[in-house]
């Protein structure tokens, strides 16, 4: 008996979500709130699941992650909001909470193995920051990424990223639990296992405490991160439909400059064309003959038969009315992400005030994000760290030294008036009312590393003072309400 072939284009298996809801025949609410209640005003809006788990089969998940990924490729307002954000993110660098020699040497360790991507990344095309900047990018695109702890022949640490579509679901032999969409997940709902995808048929089983889960979740049930422009689909595709409409009619409408209009149908007959009616030839007894400057020159009499006029025609697509539509749209795609679409659209409607207030908000989004990142880069210091004591090439801390406390330095915050605000923190610091470390965290910078910067050069500058008998006063002129430094003979310092 033959086989049946395949038919490559018929209709993939609905979910099993789609399946259950063909079956729900929800009954009519009546109660005092008009939201539950039935009403002929409006359209029924359709929620299949109150169980989160189930919110978000495996075929859905992939249609919104392929429909996003279309959008980012081809869209520039997608692609901007993804990279643009990201961007805003940035990425941070880790700072040894530990006191003395050793948190040099582990921080130095640390960028041995994370400073380079051939080193860090077993694809070798991230180091620890850039790979940073690509998971802001790829969790805010598809939702989730995993970050597997592996290492190099040398016992170093190393670190492979899988993408959102390479976590699947194993082959049916493994299927033992509660799986979906490549996640065991145990009775609590923590993910257990991870199966990701080794080529384009087979699949390997990681536990999660060799993973790094990177992805944002919405509720306490959602067993993936689900993609944070599902949202903005139908937005975007809408917008970039009428974009595409407008601009044929825009294309179609230029290629005719003027049309003749006739006055009775009596004059309805063919003409030999339109240079023909405007210039006449050079030569009346030589017909279809005729002057290209004459006819494409300037200021040119049109000549037209009686009772036919010329009319200019003119566009004035797109309509205000479809400028505001898709603004609006692309405002809410905004919104549902989070961030202010003045940030990443438009800010030049805005007084400074309105700056001001886009930019805390922004920079609280942002911190979200950092936060995320934190956690991520958290596991990376101390697997790499683990690592690098385990060969002998990081000599291990002081006993009771809790070796793996870490904190992160973001990148400078954003302001639209950092000398003012500059000065008020700095005024602070000196009345101390705020930390070095806290000043220098805004500004991205490691307050020790500034703090031994400025010692070394100060201690530069005192002795060339001494050393050519020069004031130090006179050489670095003290701040307003400082009151000068003196060096006597013995190099010491008095006011």
């Amino acid at each position: 008996m033959a086989k049946r072939k395949r038919n490559r284009n018929s209709s993939p298996a609905p979910s099993p979500m789609a399946e259950a809801a063909d079956t729900i025949q929800a009954p009519e609410a009546y109660s005092g709130y008009s939201g539950a209640n039935l009403s002929l005003d409006r359209g029924q809006l359709f929620w299949p699941t109150l169980e989160t788990r189930d919110e978000l089969d495996s075929f859905s998940h992939q249609e919104l992650i392929r429909r996003i990924r279309w959008l980012a490729a081809n869209v520039g307002f997608v692609k901007g909001f993804i990279r643009n954000a990201a961007t805003l993110v940035g990425a941070q660098r880790p700072q040894s909470e530990v006191e003395g020699e050793w948190a040099e040497m582990a921080e130095k360790a640390f960028w041995r193995v994370a400073g380079n991507a051939s080193t860090f990344d077993r694809a070798g095309k991230f180091n620890f920051l850039s790979a940073q900047h690509m998971l802001t990018c790829q969790s805010l695109r598809d939702g989730d990424l995993l970050t597997v702890l592996t290492e190099s022949k040398s016992g170093a640490a190393m670190f492979a990223f899988y993408e959102s579509h390479q976590i699947r679901m194993p082959k049916k032999e493994r299927l033992d639990g509660d799986w979906h969409d490549g996640v065991l997940i145990n009775e609590e709902g923590r993910h257990t296992y991870y199966s990701v995808a080794k080529n384009k048929t087979d699949t390997t089983v990681i536990p999660a405490d060799r993973c790094i889960y990177f992805g944002s979740f919405d509720s306490v049930g959602n067993r993936r991160a689900i993609p944070p422009l599902a949202h903005g689909i139908n937005h975007s595709q809408d917008i970039v439909e009428i974009w595409a409409n407008v601009k044929s009619a825009i294309k179609n409408a230029a290629l005719f400059a003027a049309i003749r209009e006739r006055a009775t149908a009596a004059l309805q007959k063919s003409q030999a064309g339109m240079p023909g009616a405007i210039v006449k030839s050079q030569n009346p007894n030589a017909a279809g003959e005729f002057d290209v400057a004459q006819v494409w020159g300037g200021s040119q009499i049109p000549q037209l038969p009686p009772g036919e006029t010329l009319k200019i025609l003119h566009d004035n697509r797109p309509a205000p009315e479809q400028v505001v539509l898709w603004e609006t749209l692309i405002n809410d795609i905004a919104v549902g992400l989070g961030l202010p679409i003045e940030v990443l659209w438009k800010i030049s409607h805005l007084n400074s005030a309105g700056v001001r207030f886009v930019m805390e908000v922004a920079s609280r989004w942002i911190r979200r994000r950092q936060e995320m990142l934190e956690e991520w880069g958290r596991r990376v210091w101390v697997y790499t760290l683990a690592k690098e004591m385990k060969a002998g090439r990081l000599p291990l801390p002081p006993e009771g030294v809790e070796w793996w406390k870490v904190s992160f330095v973001p990148l400078r915050d954003i302001t639209i008036d950092r000398g003012r605000e500059g000065r008020m923190k700095m005024d602070e610091v000196a009345s101390g009312l705020s930390t070095h470390s806290a000043y220098h965290r805004e500004k991205g910078d490691d307050w020790k590393d500034v703090a031994r910067q400025l010692i070394a050069e100060t201690k530069f500058h005192m002795e060339q003072c001494k050393e050519h008998d020069v004031p130090y006063s006179l050489v670095f002129s003290p701040r307003a309400g400082q009151q000068a430094l003196m060096i006597d003979e013995t190099g010491e310092v008095t006011k």
